[in-house]
């Protein structure tokens, strides 16, 4: 997942890596393998909030192209051709945080505003085409923090 987040709490970009998804007590959800933002506190939150191994990263945008790196390093590049148009949704958000071997589950609700999207991706974790999705304002709200 690349997202630009402009508004809310905090403004910062992020890049999520999902791995298959894992049983946590009897809720199904999906690993956040590693996650990368450009911002210091959404990276301290992620990590002693919620668990996620967040690192920092710079990133880039440009109308239909999203770059992340690291230390210079490419960790993606899409490209992406968007459908015009856009359908909102609600999808639910499932999300197992797994920093020092200690998995905390999330799930949450994302609403978009989403369209069909080509997305041609290279980099460290993926290359190749791929359908997505590409959508404009989304509003993710996530429960409150375990105790």
């Amino acid at each position: 997942m690349l997202a630009d987040y402009t508004g809310g709490t905090l403004a910062y970009r992020e890049l999520i890596v999902f791995s298959a998804p894992k049983l946590v007590g009897d809720r199904l959800g999906w690993v956040v393998s590693h996650i990368y933002v450009d911002d210091v506190r959404s990276r301290s939150g992620g990590r002693e909030i919620w668990n996620l191994p967040k690192e920092p990263a710079e990133f880039s945008l440009a109308p239909g192209r999203f770059e992340a790196r690291q230390d210079g390093e490419l960790l993606v590049e899409a490209r992406i051709r968007r459908r015009p148009g856009f359908l909102p949704l609600t999808i639910p958000a499932p999300a197992i945080g797994e920093l020092d071997g200690r998995p905390v589950l999330s799930v949450g609700r994302a609403r978009i505003r989403a369209a069909p999207a080509l997305v041609r991706l290279s980099g460290r974790f993926v290359n190749g085409t791929r359908l997505g999705l590409a959508g404009d304002a989304l509003d993710l709200t996530m429960p409150a923090p375990p105790a």
